[in-house]
């Protein structure tokens, strides 16, 4: 309101200067420690009135100040101060740096190349502050999808599309905290996307109108049926609850489906379940695997006209050789 900007303006803040900058902690050279209030503070004229008793603000209240009103920065500075302003533009969002002749005889050029550089490009950024969640931006900029904020080179009339992939790493203990709304809005326009985030901490099947208690499908009711698995009850474990942890020692079962000096249980071809082998099922039904360790077969033998052991004998893993004629 104090600048007189239109809302719906691009503003376009030019700071110009042959000297480096001040940041927050520099006003207590000079005796003054009141922290800076964000405030313009001008008076009828548009000077500042408060450079006396407040400090400079922080590089993060500028950054803020930026985000809020959609502010375009750009740097126009001496050719000794550009590297300086260089790296403060990479931590100011929406900022650029141009070389400044130092007779400022190419500042209305240095404002066009610099205003064109801006509305060439796209750059997306949200207001997002939660610690555990982490946004990632996406886009083709009319060529190959690569995960990038910012398209650059961009002509009137040119569309470009972005996508955003929210994650979070951890749900907070607080209930409260579990939902947030932030904007998500390219950088010095007005546009915006107010995405309202509601964490999903528990599954649905985990609510407890949902699980079975005593449910058949665990071995007629050794355990709770819940989000398509069974929680078995106490004392009992395996897949199914089928297995009884009074009954023998768990580690001592394990070890009984294993075949000699075998590396996997039940030869790799099956399930070990309270100590024993339960083979697993093929893709062709009569394809077989059976025995105590799920160690034999009836197709590993060779084959003859499409019968396995050319129709004469039954394959077993203890006969070794070529089909029989």
């Amino acid at each position: 309101d104090d600048i007189g900007w239109r809302n719906k303006s691009r503003k376009l803040l030019v700071f110009s200067t042959d000297n480096a900058f001040h940041y927050a902690g520099d006003g207590r050279l000079g005796g003054i420690i009141v922290p800076n209030d964000e405030k313009c503070h001008l008076d009828d004229r548009g000077y500042y009135t408060m450079s006396d008793e407040l400090d400079y603000p922080s590089l993060s209240q500028i950054n803020r100040q930026i985000r809020d009103h959609k502010i375009n920065m750009i740097f126009a500075v001496t050719k000794d101060q550009v590297s300086l302003y260089e790296t403060l533009s990479k931590r100011l969002v929406g900022s650029s740096t141009g070389e400044l002749e130092n007779d400022s005889s190419n500042v209305v050029d240095l404002v066009r190349q610099q205003y064109d550089k801006i509305t060439s490009a796209v750059e997306m950024t949200d207001d997002l502050d939660g610690t555990n969640i982490r946004l990632s931006y996406f886009s083709s900029c009319l060529r190959k999808q690569e995960q990038t904020n910012i398209c650059r080179g961009l002509k009137v009339g040119q569309n470009v599309t972005f996508e955003v992939n929210l994650e979070y790493a951890f749900c907070p203990q607080e209930e409260s905290e579990r939902t947030k709304t932030f904007h998500i809005f390219p950088v010095g326009l007005q546009d915006q996307l107010t995405v309202h985030l509601e964490m999903m901490c528990e599954c649905e099947c985990e609510n407890a109108i949902k699980e079975e208690r005593f449910s058949p499908k665990c071995s007629d009711g050794n355990g709770t049926f819940e989000c398509g698995i069974c929680n078995c009850n106490a004392q009992r474990y395996g897949k199914e609850c089928e297995c009884a942890a009074s009954d023998a020692d768990p580690f001592s079962e394990v070890k009984g489906c294993f075949n000699g000096d075998d590396s996997r249980p039940c030869s790799g071809n099956g399930q070990c379940r309270c100590g024993r082998c339960y083979c697993d099922s093929r893709a062709n039904p009569d394809e077989k695997t059976y025995g105590k360790y799920c160690e034999c077969n009836n197709f590993s033998c060779d084959k003859k006209d499409g019968k396995t052991c050319n129709g004469k004998l039954i394959c077993s893993t203890y006969i070794v050789g070529d089909y029989f004629d």
